[in-house]
């Protein structure tokens, strides 16, 4: 998400919204929330997904499964590798946020921009290039 863009939240009053864009849809969650929308291709008409909760929570869930692996010596690569995609994807978010761009998957062939010395909201200062936004007046008086 790119700093300053408006991003309309498909439920009020929710917090810490994570949405993920791809090429063929989009995936958005509350942080903490057993559910999650998705928008494609495949749901164009917005297609709410509510996870089963029970006793335990997902992460206890999870945890257990991967001890139990772990005791029998036989763990189960599936999972492995949806963690590591989970972690990529939040190193993505924060390389976004980072590098102000768009990050694309996988994270090993994305190529950063050229480093800006833009900063939002600071007014240009009048070198480098480019022109002078407090002189815009005086340049088109002279034309």
């Amino acid at each position: 998400m790119h700093t300053g863009d408006f991003v309309p939240v498909a439920e009020a009053n929710e917090g810490t919204l994570f949405r993920l864009v791809g090429s063929k849809g989009l995936l958005e969650f509350f942080g903490w929330k057993p559910r999650y929308r998705l928008t494609g291709q495949v749901h164009p008409d917005e297609t709410l997904v509510e996870v089963a909760v029970g006793p335990k929570s997902n992460h206890e869930r999870y945890l257990d499964a991967l001890a139990a692996q772990i005791d029998a010596g036989a763990p189960e690569l599936a999972l492995l590798e949806r963690s590591l995609a989970a972690l990529e994807i939040c190193e993505a978010a924060y390389r976004s946020s980072r590098e102000r761009c768009a990050v694309s998957l996988p994270l090993g062939e994305f190529v950063a921009p050229p480093p800006s010395d833009w900063a939002a909201g600071q007014p240009y200062k009048g070198s480098g290039g480019g022109r002078d936004g407090r002189r815009l007046d005086e340049v088109t008086q002279r034309r």
